[in-house]
């Protein structure tokens, strides 16, 4: 062997050395990595776009009932449902583990509403009274509050308990009255975030008061 071939193999060792290295790591790591953490990843990203899917499926559902109830009279536009389903899409981690009491003697008419909170992650507790709200409220900590207004044979239930409510506690949580039927005449009700009967609308309410509790 040349002595120019061996200085040629020595200049090239460092170079074959770190080659060996970079295959021997390859070997050492290829399985967890191929068959434990990338399964993982990708079951990660599918489990992101089925639960995107499940809360845009939700919100149109609950959106296509609320039309359907001819009391109601709930007409929402294609602009407007693209509008909550975009910004769902940009903000719905604020939704995610926030707690909501909801207070309606008849759950049966917002089971819907409740199921499409229920699909962004959301803890929705439900209270039938104003007497069941507060005893849930000493137990539980909550992020906001949505009640009915006509209750029983009382069609100021839910603005006695705001007024009870404002009254018992020092801090209050964002109140939203949640109802069948709107007047917008009469405007919000004092100390109320705000009032509907639209599940798109009842979507940005609730951005509204848990964007603003997080972000002050």
């Amino acid at each position: 062997m040349s002595e120019k071939l061996i200085v040629t193999l020595i200049q090239s060792l460092p170079g074959i050395l770190w080659a060996l290295l970079a295959f021997a790591i390859f070997a050492f790591f290829y399985k967890p990595v191929r068959y434990e953490l990338l399964p993982k990843i990708g079951a990660l990203r599918l489990m992101g776009f089925e639960l995107s899917f499940r809360q845009m499926r939700a919100v149109s559902r609950a959106i296509s009932l609320a039309e359907k109830s001819e009391k109601w009279g709930v007409d929402i536009s294609e602009t407007d449902k693209e509008r909550v389903l975009a910004r769902i899409k940009r903000h719905g981690d604020v939704l995610r583990d926030a707690r909501v009491l909801w207070i309606d003697d008849a759950p049966e008419n917002c089971r819907n509403e409740r199921k499409m909170f229920h699909e962004m992650q959301m803890m929705v507790d439900l209270a039938l009274s104003g007497h069941d709200a507060f005893r849930q409220l000493e137990w539980n900590e909550y992020d906001l509050i949505i009640s009915d207004i006509a209750r029983d044979d009382d069609n100021t239930a839910g603005l006695k308990f705001l007024q009870e409510y404002q009254k018992k506690y020092e801090t209050v949580l964002p109140v939203i009255f949640y109802i069948g039927v709107y007047q917008p005449e009469k405007g919000i009700p004092p100390y109320a975030f705000g009032v509907t009967n639209r599940p798109d609308e009842l979507v940005h309410l609730t951005l509204d008061a848990l964007e603003r509790k997080r972000y002050g």
